[in-house]
């Protein structure tokens, strides 16, 4: 899997939030509060934080034991439409080493010729 890349434009959108989130569980990241998992409070200001880091990266971060996808990049792409005459991709990529990738393509009527492609990857796997 490819190294996580901030995006930082979504880093301004969301930094008076992030701050606020670090100075309130930076007792709890360094180890001087235990997390108590029945505090839903707690819980839900991790949540909060680990949607804002996942805006900042654009990849899922899943935490050991949870039941939810696991982490790593998400690639979404869906084409509908009435008539292809050349080429359609959902998703065209190079080269993909981790993650999830959906692809949807639908196209009514395609021309001789046309070409309609859910995924067209040069490499997946890493």
């Amino acid at each position: 899997m490819s190294a996580p890349h901030s995006h930082f434009d979504a880093v301004e959108r969301v930094e008076e939030q992030l701050r606020e989130l670090r100075k309130d569980l930076s007792d709890y990241a360094d180890g001087i509060e235990l997390v108590d998992v029945k505090d839903q409070n707690l819980l839900k200001r991790i949540d909060a934080l680990r949607q804002i880091l996942e805006a900042v990266y654009q990849q899922r971060i899943t935490f050991k034991g949870e039941q939810r996808p696991p982490s790593g990049p998400v690639v979404e792409g869906r084409i509908d439409v009435e008539e292809v005459a050349g080429y359609t991709a959902a998703v065209r990529a190079r080269q993909i080493f981790g993650g999830t990738v959906r692809a949807e393509a639908n196209a009514r009527r395609v021309e001789p010729g046309g070409q309609v492609i859910g995924v067209d990857t040069d490499s997946i796997g890493g």
